[in-house]
């Protein structure tokens, strides 16, 4: 009986395990089901991350290439700026000798004005001591 029962419960285990291994199997088999899902899902997201790192690589290389070119303004900008302000240097410069000539020409008319003025009134002087000296000398020549 006891070897009986040994053999009953050994069938019985290998039952069990036969049953345990198809439900492994089962379970395994819905397991790798479930993996190859996965995968493709995966798959399918790296797909579509590769394809958005290129879309922002492209991006990437326009701003680059907006950010040169808005540089490369600036730089231009800071250049026509500094052109700009050595322009108005020189005219500055140009206004400050032209405000300085002017100031010497009217300082040498003023003069002049002053000296013509002076020659007028020695003119004046002059007339009148030639009429006087005319005067005096037709008199005497009429004492005479």
């Amino acid at each position: 009986n006891s070897n009986g029962n040994v053999a009953a419960t050994v069938n019985t285990t290998k039952d069990a395990m036969s049953e345990h291994k198809a439900v492994d199997n089962d379970n395994a088999t819905q397991q790798i089901q479930e993996l190859k899902q996965q995968n493709a899902e995966l798959l399918q997201q790296i797909e579509s991350l590769m394809k958005n790192k290129s879309e922002c690589e492209e991006t990437e290389h326009d701003l680059r290439v907006i950010l040169e070119e808005y540089k490369f303004g600036q730089l231009s900008h800071k250049q026509e700026l500094n052109e700009l302000k050595n322009s108005a240097l020189t005219y500055k410069k140009a206004s400050e000798q032209k405000t300085a000539a002017l100031e010497a020409l009217t300082n040498e008319y003023e003069t002049a004005k002053n000296n013509n003025t002076l020659i007028a009134k020695q003119n004046t002087q002059l007339k009148q001591r030639i009429t006087q000296f005319i005067d005096e000398s037709t008199n005497l020549k009429q004492q005479m």
